[in-house]
């Protein structure tokens, strides 16, 4: 049985990515090669760094950019 829930898959969508522990998560995936997006409902220092970082931040609901 295959444990690595990331088998396969190097694209991630964080809902809440502009939080302290979401934006550092976002950054860990990104700099182990995962295309790394997301939403959160505010713009913050965060959001900044990370669109910065080249990750791209959606402000306010995000849902319709998830592929299914």
């Amino acid at each position: 049985m295959n444990t690595n829930i990331f088998a396969g898959k190097r694209n991630l969508y964080m809902i809440g990515i502009g939080g302290v522990s979401m934006s550092a998560l976002a950054l860990f995936f990104q700099e182990r090669g995962f295309f790394v997006c997301g939403c959160d409902a505010v713009v913050n220092e965060y959001t900044v760094s990370l669109d910065e970082k080249g990750i791209d931040v959606s402000i306010g609901s995000g849902g319709s950019r998830v592929e299914s």
